[in-house]
This record gives structure tokens, C-alpha cells and sequence, in this order.
């Protein structure tokens, strides 16, 4: 059996630890949000290749011009690369949710978005 100051300690390293993984994930979030705002990319995306999806949600046929209702295309051309279907808005919603975080951790007031999970399974696929 473990002496619980040896576990209190391994508990306080690991604190630690994550500590200073979310201090990289802030700065990787402020990375992109301050890529998306200077390349103005919320006006970008918008502009993408989107497509329907099949009835069974599987990738279905290219949109003739852009349609934010649907997701942006997962079809070759133009072959985005996506692991999965995700409209504009929601690449938007979920950027939000990533500066709420980095927004939190530097002492700033967030309010709260019951959203936020939802939003985040849609693009993580939970």
C-alpha cells in the first residue's frame, strides 16, 4: 500500500502537469484565434465548397455554390481534408467555446454556454 503522502504528491506533480498543458493549449488558442481574426477567415469560410449529405449521413454530392446550411465538403475535389462533416457556423461555434477557455484562464469573466459540450462532440465526434 501506498503511503498517502507519496499519492498526495504524485497528485500534486500531475496538477502540475496540467498546468502547464493547459498553459500551451491557451497559447495554441490564441495562435489561431489570432490567425483567424487577421486573415479574416469568418468571412472565409463561408465561401468554402459545402455538400448535402445523404440520407444514411454520408458525404453526399458537391453543392453548386456555397450553402451554409450544409457541411463544408468532405468530397475529392476539393478535398478539404476534414475528419468530418462540420458546417461553418459550427467550426465558428466551437472556435468560441476555445476562447471562452483561453479567456477564463486569464481571469476573465465567461459566461457560462450549456452549448459548449454539444458543440464540441459535433467536431470531436464524442
Amino acid at each position: 500500500m501506498s503511503n498517502p503522502n507519496t499519492q498526495l504528491i504524485g497528485i500534486i506533480n500531475s496538477i502540475v502537469s496540467l498546468a502547464q498543458t493547459q498553459a500551451q493549449i491557451v497559447a495554441q488558442i490564441n495562435q489561431i484565434n489570432a490567425q483567424w481574426t487577421a486573415m479574416n477567415l469568418g468571412s472565409s469560410i463561408a465561401l468554402l465548397t459545402t455538400m448535402a449529405l445523404n440520407a444514411d449521413g454520408t458525404a453526399g454530392a458537391n453543392d453548386g455554390t456555397p450553402n451554409s446550411a450544409h457541411p463544408i465538403s468532405l468530397n475529392n475535389p476539393p478535398n478539404y481534408a476534414l475528419g468530418r462533416a462540420m458546417t461553418g457556423l459550427q467550426v465558428t461555434q466551437v472556435l468560441g467555446v476555445l476562447q471562452a477557455v483561453a479567456a477564463a484562464f486569464a481571469g476573465q469573466a465567461v459566461t457560462a454556454n450549456v452549448g459548449a459540450p454539444a458543440i464540441v462532440d459535433v467536431v470531436i465526434g464524442n
